[in-house]
């Protein structure tokens, strides 16, 4: 095998491919784009749509050379197709997943967005207190991307907080087998799904 061959079939690296991605999505028009290594995720302005990278990553590491471009541009396409809430709690209901985070995850968003010059009317989010330090909130969760449920569209959904959080668990509990949950304190487990956690 030549030297080109071997440069050619060189598996990329996360970092060659995330610089892919920023560049699809900035040429699609997506602006205020922001990378965070730690969560493998790109953000999209001063909103809740949120580019998770992994999936893709595979999908591209495993494509011939030549398609992963366009295994980018179908996820990046796909993406900014999906980056959005439906309008009505009927539509949403099966894509609605719970997720747990530290009270602090939330403010601080909210804080480094304003720091930022960015509005941010539109991202109260919805939080329950479950237990010290932890908060649950419901997340609208595509293919590609998860994105916060506010206050703004539980409004519009007529919807409150504790019914979309009810059947976000449900989606959770029939989409996880009992084997792939893990007990990680009283009445919390956690998924295979690493963006969400449930409780009894």
């Amino acid at each position: 095998m030549g030297i080109f061959d071997k440069l050619f079939l060189r598996k990329p690296t996360r970092e060659e491919f995330v610089k892919k991605v920023l560049e699809a999505l900035a040429k699609s028009g997506a602006r205020d784009l922001q990378h965070d290594a730690e969560e493998r995720s790109i953000k999209v302005g001063s909103s809740d749509k949120v580019f998770y990278l992994d999936n893709a990553l595979a999908d591209y590491t495993a494509a011939d050379p030549g398609a992963r471009s366009g295994v980018i541009q179908r996820y990046v396409s796909s993406f900014l197709q999906d980056a959005s809430t439906p309008k009505d709690f009927a539509s949403a209901k099966a894509a609605l997943l719970p997720v747990v985070r530290d009270p602090a995850y939330f403010s601080l968003s909210l804080m480094m967005l304003k720091s930022d010059g960015r509005d941010t009317s539109n991202l109260d989010y919805a939080t329950k207190k479950i237990t010290d330090g932890l908060v649950a909130g419901v997340a609208y969760d595509t293919e590609h991307s998860i994105m916060n449920v506010n206050r703004s569209t539980l409004k519009e959904w007529g919807v409150a907080l504790e019914e979309s959080l009810r059947v976000a668990i449900l989606n959770l509990r029939e989409r996880t087998s009992p084997n792939g949950m893990k007990e990680i304190g009283s009445g919390l487990g956690s998924s295979s799904r690493t963006s969400c956690i449930g409780w009894r």
